[in-house]
């Protein structure tokens, strides 16, 4: 999957969000080097579109902005034509839905500033 360079250099994906009914939604996501603990987050006011179930309630996480509180979801997630299905941290005032490190065990990633590559490609689990 190819991505692309925000404005300030983010490191900028288009990914497809599965709602409960089975809607597909496809939507930007910023890779944040810094959320080591997950596969995403997104604002509450997102969830209640999803319709996603909720795991686990009011999970303390440490974040740039100090200590924030998290619901954890199950989200069904489509990445480069494959479905996951991931945890998922809702948490309020998130201005951009954040994709974790925690993909780069599943995928490579590969970024060249200089030629403007930015590609998020499936590892073969099986080599």
């Amino acid at each position: 999957m190819e991505g692309r360079f925000g404005e300030n250099d983010e490191l900028i994906f288009e990914i497809e969000l599965m709602t409960q009914n089975g809607e597909i939604i496809s939507v930007d996501v910023m890779l944040d080097t810094g959320f080591t603990a997950g596969y995403l987050a997104i604002d509450q006011q997102d969830i209640i579109a999803l319709g996603w179930q909720k795991l686990q309630s009011d999970i303390r996480m440490k974040t740039a902005q100090g200590v924030g509180r998290f619901d954890i979801y199950e989200g069904q997630v489509i990445i480069d034509s494959r479905e996951f299905i991931v945890p998922v941290h809702v948490g309020k005032d998130l201005p951009e839905i954040l994709i974790g490190v925690k993909w780069l065990k599943l995928m490579r990633l590969s970024v060249d500033y200089q030629l403007g590559i930015l590609t998020l490609e499936s590892i073969d689990m099986n080599q």
